[in-house]
Order: C-alpha cells, then structure tokens, then sequence
C-alpha cells in the first residue's frame, strides 16, 4: 500500500488544511474551535462546519504508529529502493531548492528524530507499507 502526503499527527503546523501552528496538539474541541474561527480554509469539506467533517478533511493527520496499529498483523514501513536512500532522504528529494541552506538544517534535525523514533517528521506522511501475505 502507497499513502502519500497524509497529514503527519506531531508536526508543529498543521499544513493539510488550516495552516494553523500548534493547532495538533490542542484538544479536540479547541483544535476545531480553533480551525473554525482562524482557519484559512474554515469550513470542512463540502462547506460543513461540523467537527466530524474538518476530522475527514485532514485536521488530525495521523502518525506511523497510528496507520501500522489500524491495518494491524506484522505489517512493515518499507524504505526506498534507491541504495543509500532512507525515508528523510527521500523526503529531502521532494523539497524545492528555494531556502536550501534552511532546508539542509532542517533535515540534519529530521534525520535526529528519526534516528530517535523512527519517524520521519515532516508535514505529510508519504509511505510505502507491505503486509505479508496470509499463509
């Protein structure tokens, strides 16, 4: 399975739908209080203001963790195929080259929590996940 740019849980802006700094580690009912009053993008999908639709809109992303623990069993993250390349590499590859010296720091401090935790802590997730096959 290939998930591309889902909204990452931890990252410290939530760039998916409201551009709101911080908003993903407020409460539920405040995060979308917030989303509701300072959003750049203010109503969910299909124009709704209801918490139930801003959620279907990506304003908690999730996480690895998260996406590994729903499709449950032994289900694996799968690094690049190109030798050499990890997960940061690859997200590092599909950032533009404007403030490159900004963007080479911020990688060096991506590639720290990934050694850390594992997880690649960008502002989307892209993955590619392999379950194993039922035997």
């Amino acid at each position: 399975m290939f998930l591309n740019q889902t909204p990452h849980r931890w990252f410290p802006i939530e760039t998916h739908s409201t551009g709101l700094p911080l908003l993903n580690y407020l409460p539920l009912p405040v995060a979308a209080a917030a989303a509701r009053r300072w959003a750049r993008m203010q109503d969910g999908p299909n124009g709704s203001r209801d918490l139930c639709d801003h959620l279907r809109g990506g304003l908690r992303g999730a996480t690895e963790r998260e996406i590994l623990r729903m499709l449950g069993g032994k289900a694996e993250i799968l690094e690049p195929c190109v030798p050499g390349m990890d997960r940061v590499d690859f997200w590092f590859s599909l950032l533009r080259p404007r403030w490159r010296p900004l963007k080479l720091v911020a990688r060096a401090v991506v590639r720290g929590i990934y050694w850390v935790t594992g997880s690649v802590l960008s502002p989307n997730l892209t993955l590619a996940i392999r379950k194993p096959s039922a035997s």
